[in-house]
């Protein structure tokens, strides 16, 4: 076990290369080759196999198990309406570097570049992807399960208001209006979110300014309202 730590100092690419070879033209074994070549022998077994790469990798800025706890983060802070976008994973990345005493890094300021992102993203490839979020705004994103049913009970009172045996008609005599606001300015990022979420929503604020357009299938045009300072325009 000592000379395979003293072997994972000294040997290079060249030497696993080198090694390879003469197992494969040589017909030497893999221990001998290991030995005459200065590299670890599992080292070597794990590259004929296919099992590890020829190319020694550079050890992470971060470890295997800060890493997962950013992906972690990341999953969490996306399924509760505020993924994180690329510039504050870095940021994220960054505070961590900089509390952590004694702790070097080649990035600067100890905030990782796009290559180091680039990387992480590919180590969690399966976990992680960039996506564009669709906006929910606050209100929304506040709404319970009891808050659904209580603005059925709601409706209903409110439909028996209009005459008791309205609810009696048949179903297609009650008619839905959709609402759809289409933003003026503004916008959302790409932020880094689970694979496996079919829906992903950001959660906004309503300081956007926008076009509303009320809607209620074919029954009649669609209603555009325009913002105050807007009125003026006509359609």
């Amino acid at each position: 076990m000592a000379q395979t730590t003293k072997y994972a100092k000294n040997y290079s690419e060249e030497d696993i290369q080198a090694a390879i070879r003469t197992v494969r033209e040589k017909y030497l074994s893999k221990r001998e080759a290991a030995r005459q070549h200065n590299v670890p022998e599992s080292t070597l077994r794990g590259c004929l196999q296919g099992r590890l790469s020829v190319h020694k990798s550079k050890p992470t800025a971060l470890s295997r198990q800060e890493e997962q706890k950013l992906v972690e983060w990341l999953k969490e802070s996306a399924r509760r309406g505020f993924g994180r976008s690329k510039n504050q994973l870095l940021t994220a990345v960054q505070t961590v570097i900089s509390k952590t005493p004694g702790r070097n890094t080649q990035f600067k300021h100890s905030r990782p570049g796009y290559k180091w992102y680039r990387g992480f993203m590919r180590r969690h490839a399966e976990q992680l992807n960039l996506r564009t979020p669709q906006a929910l705004r606050a209100q929304r994103a506040a709404v319970a399960p009891e808050d659904v049913m209580q603005w059925f009970k709601t409706a209903e009172t409110d439909i028996i208001k209009i005459g008791t045996d309205v609810l009696k008609h048949p179903h297609y005599r009650i008619f839905n209006c959709d609402e759809y606001g289409f933003k003026l300015g503004g916008g959302i990022t790409k932020v880094i979110a689970p694979k496996i979420d079919k829906r992903l929503h950001q959660v906004t604020n309503d300081t956007h300014r926008q076009i509303s357009v009320l809607a209620c299938g074919d029954l009649m045009a669609p209603l555009l309202i325009f913002p105050a300072n807007d009125s003026h325009m006509t359609h």
